[in-house]
């Protein structure tokens, strides 16, 4: 499970959208994040720390200020707005707001709040 801000996060759903998005990206299953990338319940330091350095530095870092770059916050209709891994240590932007916008972007919803029709587990 992940904890950002006291929402909490399926880590399984979390990974089968950034992974899709990594495979879109990369045509490879070589960057794609497996089960235990990271054990137990990862709280929101950790994943900037560990999943979002990899993800930048592994997958989009390349692809910063295209199209093809993922690392967005916001809603994907309104293709959300590209950030760095840097802004996620910026004191003047709020990291928090960033990471559940990349998570409403990849389209992972916090657990109590999933869309009608998807599984509450």
């Amino acid at each position: 499970m992940i904890t950002i801000n006291g929402k909490n996060y399926k880590w399984v759903t979390f990974l089968e959208a950034v992974n899709l998005r990594i495979q879109d990206l990369t045509h490879s299953e070589d960057k794609q994040m497996g089960n235990f990338f990271i054990k137990g319940n990862i709280t929101e330091e950790v994943f900037k720390s560990k999943v979002m350095a990899y993800l930048w530095h592994e997958v989009c870092k390349d692809e910063y200020r295209t199209q093809r770059n993922f690392f967005r916050s916001g809603e994907r209709a309104g293709n959300g707005e590209e950030f760095s891994f840097n802004q996620l240590y910026d004191e003047d932007i709020d990291s928090t707001k960033l990471l559940q916008g990349f998570m409403a972007y990849l389209g992972v919803s916090a657990i109590g709040e999933e869309s009608a029709g998807e599984e509450n587990e």
